[in-house]
């Protein structure tokens, strides 16, 4: 019998959902589990996948691969169990041992199912937040896309969508993460007339990457980033991340496939 996981996230409850918010949920599918949205986070065996807690909120249920924005403090202070965070900044502001498993669970991926990049030029990705147009000559950008889906079965031809350019400009963290894990240039960029939503969150995933983060404002000065900064970044060896994974896996054919690093020759 399938053991079904009581999943929270932001847009659990919305017709249309975040793809970042849909990445535990996929994973979890290809694993072989049962997947049941949860409302609200409280629960205690309540499982926190990708994502970001903001500050002033307890970290409850199981948590692997979530991310933290919040005030510098201690696990402790949470109802939760930390099988493993999204990077450094949140492990040291939760005051995690320093062997505690790191990565987005969006890194993952590749190791799932593969991507193509077909489409020349390049293309922006919006946060879900954005409140001001884009304008695409202002950026020299091509192509514009954002990160909502309304089917967890488009979620591949979506990552396919988000990665398919020769440069990604974003202000949509997961957007830069699919980027990353699939070997497709990148760069933070933020539009005039909009925000970084949670730089504690960008933070934490340059930290991850060992490379700083700072925002363009064109496609060229993206390109020139991503040569001098970007594509020095480093996924780290997933396996930690994979083997601190709290439940017994009942698809080991997909645990193989999860700890063999995808090739990117």
């Amino acid at each position: 019998m399938q053991k079904e996981i009581c999943l929270y996230y932001w847009t659990a409850d919305q017709e249309q959902k975040n793809i970042g918010d849909v990445v535990t949920a996929y994973i979890l599918e290809k694993m072989g589990f049962k997947v049941a949205a949860s409302e609200t986070h409280f629960p205690p065996d309540v499982f926190r996948g990708t994502g970001t807690m903001p500050p002033d909120e307890k970290i409850t249920g199981i948590v692997w691969g979530l991310g933290y924005a919040g005030h510098p403090g201690s696990w402790r202070e949470h109802p939760a169990t930390f099988h493993a965070v999204r990077g450094p900044v949140s492990r040291d502001l939760l005051s995690l041992p320093e062997d505690t498993p790191l990565g987005d669970l969006a890194l993952l991926l590749p190791r799932l199912f593969s991507t193509q990049r077909t489409t020349p030029g390049t293309l922006f990705v919006g946060h879900v937040e954005n409140e001001s147009p884009v304008n695409l000559g202002t950026l020299d950008a091509h192509r514009i896309a954002d990160t909502w889906i309304t089917s967890e079965h488009l979620f591949e031809s979506k990552v396919q969508e988000l990665v398919d350019a020769d440069l990604v400009l974003t202000n949509s963290l997961h957007a830069s993460i699919f980027c990353q894990a699939f070997g497709t240039p990148w760069a933070l960029c933020v539009p005039n007339g909009n925000k970084l939503p949670a730089p504690l969150k960008w933070k934490d995933w340059g930290a991850y990457l060992d490379i700083e983060i700072t925002p363009v404002n064109t496609a060229n000065e993206g390109r020139k980033w991503w040569s001098t900064t970007g594509s020095h970044g480093t996924i780290r060896d997933l396996t930690p991340l994979v083997e601190a994974f709290p439940y017994p896996r009942p698809n080991q054919s997909v645990r193989a496939r999860l700890l063999t690093p995808p090739d990117h020759s």
